[in-house]
Parts: structure tokens; C-alpha cells; sequence
């Protein structure tokens, strides 16, 4: 399976097509508080998508 689009979805969710057109949603909030986004999120708080804004 190769990830054919992404799309940004409210809530920190991720909508993936795959090249096979299935879809899938992933939700990206419960590893938010991790530090890989901990310097992404610094000071932007109040943002929805801090480093994916459209």
C-alpha cells in the first residue's frame, strides 16, 4: 500500500487515501503531548493545526 493524498481534518485528525482508494481517518491528538510536537506546539496553543495550517 503506498499513501496516494492527506488531508487535514478538524481536530488534528488526518484523513489517508491510499493508491487502492481505500480511506482511512487517523487522530493525531493523544500523541500530541509527546515531545516529537512539543516544540511544534510551543506558543500555539490557541491555533488548531499549529504547523499545518492551510
Amino acid at each position: 500500500m503506498n499513501i496516494a493524498d492527506i488531508k487535514v481534518l478538524p481536530g488534528w485528525g488526518l484523513q489517508i487515501t491510499a493508491d487502492d482508494d481505500r480511506v482511512g481517518r487517523f487522530d493525531v491528538s493523544p500523541y500530541l503531548a509527546g515531545d516529537a510536537f512539543k516544540q511544534c506546539l510551543i506558543g500555539h496553543a490557541a491555533m488548531p493545526h499549529p504547523f499545518l495550517v492551510s
